[in-house]
């Protein structure tokens, strides 16, 4: 999580800076950010062995929420019935890509991570914002609850990884990393 957080305040800081310049300039400089971004995605993937590991998946997704937003803000606010089950269609498409690409081990490619990351979660955001549909199963109570949660557990997952792991250490006791059991207990 330090590295990531770490490259989150480096693009924060950029998008500030950018936000202070001229328009046209800072959208040209937001395009390149963008583009140098996923270029880095299609060299290394999501999971970057690079030096500045993550700084350009950051950069790629940082930049490509800036554009949806700009996108979501120049859409009407009130659709027509036939949008709403657009925007269900495309909510459900980009939900099948993203299981049947997550879930073949093999079928992972720098190619399919930018699709995934530039593509389909945007067209998955905005699907979620735009659907009637959507927005009501999104709404419901332990989904809610996990939104509500996630970033919390985002900061503390490595911390009880790093803790368990030494536990191990100091104990001489391995942890069960391949027991689905141990998953589930981990995961509780």
């Amino acid at each position: 999580p330090s590295w990531w957080i770490s490259t989150e305040l480096f693009v924060n800081v950029l998008f500030l800076g950018l936000i202070a310049l001229p328009r046209r300039f800072a959208q040209m400089l937001a395009l390149i950010a963008t583009i140098l971004g996923v270029i880095y995605l299609l060299a290394d993937g999501v999971i970057s062995g690079w030096r500045f590991a993550g700084l350009g998946t950051t950069l790629a997704c940082f930049f490509v929420g800036v554009t949806l937003y700009q996108i979501h803000a120049r859409l009407p606010k009130r659709s027509s019935v036939h949008w709403g089950w657009l925007w269900t269609a495309l909510g459900a498409f980009s939900i099948a890509w993203s299981a049947i690409y997550l879930s073949h081990g093999n079928f992972y490619s720098n190619f399919g991570d930018v699709i995934l990351c530039c593509i389909v979660f945007p067209c998955l955001i905005i699907s979620a914002i735009r659907s009637p549909l959507l927005r009501r199963g999104l709404r419901i109570g332990p989904l809610v609850y996990l939104g509500e949660i996630s970033y919390s557990i985002y900061l503390v997952h490595f911390p009880v990884q790093l803790a368990l792991h030494c536990w191990s250490i100091w104990t001489g006791i391995p942890l069960p990393v391949e027991s689905r059991s141990f998953f589930v207990i981990f995961i509780a």
